[in-house]
């Protein structure tokens, strides 16, 4: 009866991000097109969740099967984040387009060098099948979630740093509630685990994400796709992969007061930036 109970209350902890996102639909949102954005983030965060674990679930079956799989992540959810442009105007259509394939390809470029480590196994010290798994996978998550927050600009061209960050935490959401679905799926009900997930693991999150989006937000500041903008957005994006990396890594580490000050530097961040 004890275990009925326990596996209750980590179920509708799990869905806590849903709470959240009804008080953000409810308090935050002015109009009826964010309320949408906040059920499409819904969606993006979901579907970014589902092809990482597809991309995991289905490696290691040759260097063909596996490098299909990898371009294939990219050009469904570029695809799906081109059709949700079409929503605005031609001039917002074009300019988030080439956007949303201009950072793909130069996301493909960095998580394929990644990828590429596998093939330096016993070759370079430390390099092992395992550690490139530990730095691919926060990476490839962290590519979803930015271009899921490009996809829900789309009815808009102008948009500000608020926007960014609000569009990107919809997002964030919707992978963190989707990746806490999975878990149950898989049969974790522990109760300690839910309530860490629900509330450091998702903070965690929403603090990667946060980083790459103000890169980006900087880097709009210089001519589209200069050197500086690449830079600068290239920048953001390794911080969030790295500070994805780290906080696993502190996972690993068991380090509780690690994690503590993780999570404490992100919430101060998240409630700054909001």
């Amino acid at each position: 009866m004890q275990t009925v109970l326990l596996s209750f209350v980590a179920f509708w902890i799990a869905l806590l991000p849903v709470y959240l996102w009804g008080y953000g639909v409810t308090h935050m949102l002015s109009d009826t097109w964010n309320r949408a954005r906040f059920f499409l983030g819904l969606f993006l965060g979901s579907v970014g969740v589902g092809l990482t674990y597809v991309f995991f679930l289905y490696q290691d079956r040759g260097v063909i099967f596996e490098v299909g799989l990898f371009v294939g992540y990219f050009i469904l959810l570029t695809t799906i984040v081109l059709l949700l442009t079409l929503l605005g105007s031609r001039f917002s259509r074009v300019f988030l387009q080439k956007i949303a394939w201009v950072h793909a390809v130069i996301l493909i470029i960095v998580l394929t060098i990644v990828y590429l480590l596998r093939q330096w196994v016993g070759i370079i010290p430390g390099v092992t099948p395992a550690v490139v798994v530990f730095l691919l996978t926060p990476l490839l998550e962290e590519s979803a979630k930015h271009l899921g927050s490009v996809g829900l600009i789309g009815r808009d061209f102008r948009f500000s740093e608020r926007d960014i960050i609000s569009f990107t935490f919809f997002v964030v959401l919707g992978f963190v509630f989707a990746e806490n679905l999975l878990y149950l799926v898989r049969g974790d009900w522990t109760l300690g685990t839910w309530i860490w997930r629900s509330f450091f693991t998702l903070i965690a999150h929403v603090f990667a994400a946060l980083i790459c989006a103000y890169a980006w937000w900087r880097a709009l500041s210089y001519p589209l796709f200069s050197m500086r903008y690449i830079i600068t957005f290239l920048t953001g994006f390794l911080l969030a992969g790295g500070a994805h990396i780290l906080y696993n890594t502190l996972l690993q580490m068991e380090s509780i007061l690690g994690l503590i000050l993780y999570v404490v530097v992100g919430y101060v961040v998240l409630v700054w930036k909001r």
